[in-house]
C-alpha cells in the first residue's frame, strides 16, 4: 500500500476518495481531520501513562457507537497493556474538502 504525506487538509492537497484513509496524529492533525471524517476508531489503553497530548474533543451526539466493529484486546507479547478499540460512525455525511 502507498502512504502519503498531507501538509494541510484545508488547502485541498489531495482528492477525496472512496478508499479508507487512516489519519495518524498528533492531536492537531486529528483536530484538523475530524470535520472530514466519517468513521472513528479510537484506542483506549487501559493504563495510566504520562502524556500531555490527547485526542480532540468531539460532539458525541454526532456519532453512533458500532459494537460489532469494536473490540477488546488483552496484553500479550506485542502489547504491554490491554486496550479497547471503539468504533464510531458519523450520523450524517462529513464535510467535503473543496479542491
Amino acid at each position: 500500500r502507498d502512504a502519503f504525506y498531507i501538509a494541510n487538509l484545508t488547502k485541498g492537497t489531495f482528492k477525496p476518495t472512496n478508499q479508507i484513509v487512516h489519519v495518524i496524529g498528533g492531536a492537531e492533525i486529528y483536530k484538523e481531520a475530524l470535520p472530514y471524517t466519517s468513521l472513528l476508531c479510537i484506542s483506549h489503553v487501559n493504563a495510566e501513562v504520562e502524556g500531555d497530548v490527547y485526542f480532540p474533543e468531539y460532539n458525541q451526539r454526532e456519532w453512533s457507537f458500532n459494537p460489532s466493529a469494536s473490540g477488546h484486546y488483552n496484553a500479550d507479547e506485542d502489547n504491554q497493556y490491554e486496550f479497547d478499540v471503539l468504533v464510531y460512525e458519523r450520523n450524517r455525511p462529513p464535510r467535503m474538502i473543496e479542491l
